[in-house]
């Protein structure tokens, strides 16, 4: 399918040069906007500061854009530690993290129930306010290990696996198969790749992205979130799920685009970091 003939000319990509790392992010709150990095953090197996904040609902149910699209102008930031929003008319929140004694209680991600520690009122105000509904902000237990769907890899509140991966030249085959271009965060990558074929990384079984080794699991099955822009909030009509689903369901009924990945054990991933595939 791509460019990657044998395992001599692992990470080639068509004119011989070797793919690397071109952007990196992460997303500290589920549902909300994306964190700009120039590297990476892994530590046993987990991606460092992402997913460690859930939003849930009156009755303790994960939100996310699907029910409240405008949580992607939720904008987070980290610094020491601590957690601070920002949003479209309203003023920016320093969040205090929950005692690491409080009680947890459990949301349900995907296929699996997740504890987590309510972060108050104060938070919870902002966000029900901003959102228009009933809003709470949990943080992720850090006494508990939440293993990834193949239990290679470590997670928080991601649905299934440490990172998502997409290649640059991927999302220039969508453009340019769409009537508008869409923007890379649409599909919350935490790794692009520049310089690989278009799909390359459906077929990446094993990899070096830098020093650190991944393993593919899973491709991305998508879903209306990425009909949403996320720098409006709005819905932009039927692209570009009606667009995949003309080539993109090899897989899967549903459609696919990027690939999840398991990390293992403990490195960095930095922005101009070689990608070598191994094996696929």
């Amino acid at each position: 399918m791509g460019s990657i003939a044998d395992a001599g000319n692992a990470g080639k990509s068509e004119i011989g040069t070797s793919p690397v790392v071109s952007r990196l992010w992460i997303y500290p709150v589920k549902a909300c906007a994306a964190v700009p990095c120039e590297e990476l953090t892994i530590h046993g197996g987990r991606l460092q500061g992402d997913r460690e904040w859930v939003l849930v609902d009156a009755n303790g149910k994960m939100v996310n854009q699907l029910k409240v699209p405008k949580l992607c102008l939720v904008q987070p930031r980290v610094e020491d530690g601590r957690l601070t929003l920002s949003a479209p008319g309203r003023e920016t929140i320093e969040v205090s993290t929950p005692e690491g004694g409080s009680t947890s209680r459990r949301v349900r991600v995907t296929l699996s129930y997740v504890p987590g520690i309510d972060a108050g009122d104060e938070a919870a105000r902002w966000l029900s306010e901003f959102a228009g509904q009933p809003l709470r902000l949990w943080k992720f237990d850090p006494k508990h290990k939440r293993k990834s769907v193949t239990g290679r890899g470590q997670v928080a509140f991601a649905d299934a696996y440490p990172m998502l991966v997409i290649g640059q030249s991927s999302l220039d085959d969508l453009n340019a198969r769409v009537p508008t271009p869409l923007d890379m965060l649409r599909f919350r990558p935490n790794v692009v790749v520049d310089g690989a074929a278009p799909y390359d990384e459906d077929e990446w079984t094993t990899a070096r992205l830098g020093e650190l080794p991944v393993r593919g699991a899973m491709r991305c099955m998508r879903c209306g979130i990425t009909t949403i822009d996320p720098k409006t909030g709005e819905r932009t009509g039927k692209d570009p799920l009606a667009t995949l689903k003309t080539y993109r369901r090899k897989w899967s009924a549903q459609v696919v685009f990027g690939r999840y990945f398991n990390a293992s054990g403990d490195g960095v991933i930095r922005v101009g970091d070689e990608v070598t595939t191994v094996s696929f």
